[in-house]
């Protein structure tokens, strides 16, 4: 099956753009909105288990551009800081910065670390206009100014995940009153559009001023006793597992070993997590959960138990490219389609991906954006990005899907993403009632 992309735009007339100045009924007549590229697949009947081979390659369509900051400490972070820096990115490296500031704050006041931080985010905080926070520039010579034409877009900003793009001209900038988001009239060759972004203010900024919303870092595991009290609500959930596939999941897991010694593969550690996911909640799950297995392709295994956790693995061996985008949109149609035949009257949907690396994981921006518009309340649908022993590259991408889903667009909040240092400390049962419990075990 392959991915079609496809802009679905529903244009401006050409009229309409040319009258625009003389017809007071054309002015009054709302602006289209911009989307970005949204996958979507053919609606064949994935094959079963038995028949299906993961097997041939796939470009994961990775953005050499994207530069992931390091948690781990200061030093990377601030390299990270450094290079978002010279790009322009000055959100990104603020945050970056921040990091490594929190990072060498152990060491104290007066430790180089600690002072190169906070000097660098003394001087990136003076670059950052409203236009850089949103995550783009133009030509437009005004540094407070939010229209020209596009000169950059910085993956994975609120305007990269909205769709905005490189050469798109910014006719006008509207704030609404609540100063929470800004709405953009875009034109792109020849046609226009509207682009609604949200601001994730700390400040309480209004447009034009020199102080502007900073992005938030992402939260960690705060509560972690609200885990175990809240197992109970799997039950109201149908859980689906997707297991990546391809063929980077059969390498070994960097300085890790299991009590015996062994030493473990990626491919090694999903089956024993899976395995304990199944048999210590089973009793949630009465008719069993879904697994999804997909690497360029996929395959939708109902009603899974133990065996079935058993056998996938023993019929399947990690090979070929990841394409995780085929399998959600299955999944996402699927639900839908069974909601409505039922009138509504079927359980919530979770979704977790144990996957290590994101692959194609841009391509899901609009999917997941488009499938909350199709949402009625805001736990209908989840999904937990599971990182097994992740490079970081891509891991932007998901960080942003987790954190400014709702500034691009979104009607409701339903990523949620956690590393593979929770995923080992937690485990994988935990990991998705986190996702159930995402603000809660966050909160300070």
């Amino acid at each position: 099956m392959l991915l079609l992309l496809g802009l679905l735009l529903t244009v401006l007339p050409d009229a309409m753009a040319k009258n625009s100045n003389n017809n007071k009924t054309n002015k009054s007549k709302p602006v289209p909105s911009l989307q970005a590229l949204v996958p979507s697949i053919d609606k064949a009947t994935p094959s079963d288990l038995a028949k299906l081979k993961l097997q041939g390659t796939v470009h994961d369509s990775y953005n050499p551009e994207l530069i992931a900051i390091p948690r781990s400490d200061s030093v990377s972070a601030y390299e990270a800081g450094r290079k978002l820096y010279d790009k322009g990115d000055y959100a990104r490296a603020l945050t970056a910065f921040e990091i490594a500031a929190a990072t060498a704050k152990r060491y104290g006041a007066e430790d180089s670390r600690y002072k190169a931080a906070k000097a660098a985010m003394a001087s990136t905080a003076t670059k950052l206009t409203l236009r850089k926070i949103l995550g783009y520039d133009t030509d437009n010579r005004n540094p407070k100014a939010l229209t020209g034409k596009v000169i950059s877009v910085y993956p994975p900003s609120t305007a990269w995940l909205g769709g905005l793009m490189k050469d798109d001209q910014i006719l006008s900038a509207v704030q609404n009153k609540a100063k929470s988001s800004i709405q953009l009239t875009v034109e792109r060759r020849g046609k226009r559009y509207a682009l609604n972004l949200g601001l994730r203010s700390r400040s309480g900024a209004g447009l034009g001023e020199n102080k502007t919303p900073v992005p938030a870092m992402p939260g960690k595991i705060n509560h972690p006793e609200l885990l175990g009290r809240a197992e109970k609500q799997l039950g109201l959930y149908d859980c689906v597992l997707m297991l990546d596939c391809s063929g980077s999941m059969g390498d070994r897991i960097i300085s890790s070993k299991d009590r015996q010694g062994v030493e473990l593969t990626r491919w090694g550690w999903c089956r024993k997590e899976m395995l304990g996911f199944y048999q210590r909640g089973q009793g949630y799950f009465p008719e069993g959960i879904t697994l999804v297995p997909f690497a360029n392709k996929f395959a939708i295994i109902n009603e899974a138990r133990t065996d079935a956790i058993q056998n996938l693995f023993n019929q399947l061996s990690p090979v070929g490219g990841t394409n995780m985008a085929q399998p959600l949109n299955f999944l996402f149609d699927d639900y839908f389609a069974r909601k409505a035949r039922n009138r509504g009257r079927i359980k919530p949907l979770i979704i977790a991906i144990l996957s290590d690396g994101e692959g194609n994981a841009h391509v899901l921006r609009q999917l997941i954006i488009k499938t909350t518009q199709r949402m009625q309340y805001p736990k209908e649908i989840l999904i937990t990005f599971l990182a097994v022993d992740a490079s970081d590259e891509g891991r932007p991408v998901i960080e942003a899907l987790d954190n400014n889903l709702v500034q691009a667009g979104a009607r409701y909040d339903i990523v949620d993403s956690r590393t593979f240092e929770e995923l080992k400390q937690y485990g994988l049962l935990k990991m998705v009632v986190a996702a159930l419990l995402e603000q809660q075990v966050e909160k300070d």
